[in-house]
């Protein structure tokens, strides 16, 4: 649609005896909407500059609704291609600048900057059936198992160069051997089966179970002491972490960087067609295969051509790399719709970018509007238009787990069942324990 001549003053900058062509594609919070009812902050922009330069304009959209790249034949696509034909006198964009579009273009100074992100759908707390294992790492594990076997084996050497009693086993209330030495018939098996098992009090006091007997002389009560003391220490610690863990439950994200996303299998990915996330990755990759943006285009899923599809592309499991401007958009629109951050954005991001405007080559146009755009930035008018687009985003952006939810999680069976099947499996081995020294009487 073509609004008309407010001025008819012939201009040396502008077209005669037609309107201004205006090439653009819908892609929020840049453009959006449909023609002749754009909307976004890029819109809002140019709307500054028509007015301005007092003339009728149309706005065209490229038959395949991308920004463009070049075909291998040499030509190019999408508004990139209708600037190279000189089908349009101005296109909004807003265009990445490369080496390869300034070879077929001009552009006007730069309008904003941003960098791009990895927009992935928002984990949610989960149970996890080894819970009852994260409060201490694998490190510290391996800690507590290797001094529990040191000082198992000390115990037990200890024991053996402790000397037998030659009294009886009766002992008064103070602990001590009374009475003349014990004949064969009295020793019950309960007594002989407990000084068997002496040495594995390590354990039982580190599952803080009772220590009835301790043999192995002073150095056997030094030891006791010491492991004592450490495993009231562990015990505390873990009871302590293990509480909080529960209260305030972390969440796992997959990744938080384009490197921690190429090098997982768990969550797909995609990037916009004719976009220059496009072109970078391409080209990465035809120099080398292994680098970061190299892996990220070998192992991309199917290019999305369309932005109205990008929430339910994310919601379905698969992680889009946009620029940071889009995501958050995406994030802020999706957040008002349902009350709630379903989508979460990486905080490493990569690929900074200048955006500007694309003119054909050789346009007397661009030095008039790089007039315009620097006395819109240096009024603040362009980022009170990007503002007004990235309404209810600063809530999202906040790392998953972090959106300080006030009412705890009420947890599930999955949470509970680590903790039993450990209890189960010390349930079996009583039980086998048990029949084994049946079978034996």
């Amino acid at each position: 649609m073509a609004v008309r001549l407010k001025d008819t003053n012939a201009k040396p900058y502008l077209p005669t005896g037609r309107c201004l062509r205006v090439a653009l594609t819908t892609w929020p919070p840049y453009v959006d909407g449909v023609n002749p009812n754009y909307t976004g902050w890029c819109i809002e922009m140019f709307d500054v500059i028509l007015e301005e330069l007092n003339i009728c304009h149309e706005y065209l959209e490229p038959p395949d609704g991308l920004w463009g790249a070049q075909f291998p034949n040499g030509s190019w696509f999408g508004m990139m291609g209708m600037l190279h034909r000189r089908e349009v006198d101005v296109a909004i964009g807003p265009f990445g600048v490369t080496l390869a579009r300034v070879a077929v273009a001009d552009f006007s100074v730069p309008i904003t900057a941003t960098d791009h992100a990895v927009l992935y759908r928002r984990p949610q707390i989960e149970p996890d059936l080894l819970g009852f294992t994260k409060p201490f790492t694998l490190v510290v594990w391996a800690g507590v198992l290797a001094s529990l076997l040191l000082v198992t084996s000390a115990a037990l050497g200890l024991l053996g160069l402790s000397p037998t009693p030659q009294r009886s086993e009766y002992k008064d209330t103070d602990g001590f051997y009374r009475g003349s030495p014990p004949s064969a018939s009295s020793l019950s098996s309960s007594s002989s089966s407990s000084s068997m098992w002496n040495w594995l009090w390590g354990y039982r006091a580190l599952l803080g179970q009772e220590v009835k007997s301790l043999r192995g002389g002073e150095g056997a009560r030094v030891l006791a002491g010491l492991w004592l003391l450490v495993s009231f220490i562990m015990a505390i610690v873990y009871r302590s972490n293990l509480k909080a863990m529960l209260i305030v439950p972390k969440v796992r994200v997959p990744f938080d960087s384009l490197e921690e996303l190429v090098s997982q299998r768990d969550v797909p990915w995609t990037m916009a067609f004719g976009s220059i996330v496009q072109s970078f990755f391409e080209s990465a990759y035809e120099e080398d295969p292994e680098s970061t943006m190299g892996r990220g285009w070998r192992g991309r899923s199917p290019l999305l051509r369309n932005a109205k599809n990008i929430i339910p592309t994310v919601m379905g499991g698969m992680a889009g790399l946009y620029t940071r401007h889009s995501s958050t958009y995406f994030m802020g629109k999706d957040f008002s719709e349902h009350g709630y951050c379903r989508l979460a954005l990486t905080r490493g991001g990569y690929m900074a970018v200048q955006h500007s405007m694309g003119f054909p080559l050789g346009s007397p146009l661009k030095h008039v509007m790089d007039d315009m755009v620097y006395r819109m930035m240096e009024f603040g008018l362009v980022s009170k238009f990007i503002a007004k687009e990235m309404a209810n985003t600063s809530y999202c952006l906040l790392p998953p787990g972090r959106e300080g939810h006030i009412e705890l999680r009420p947890l599930a069976i999955g949470d509970f069942l680590g903790v039993f099947t450990l209890y189960g499996a010390g349930v079996l081995g009583s039980l086998g324990i048990f029949a084994a020294e049946l079978m034996r009487r």
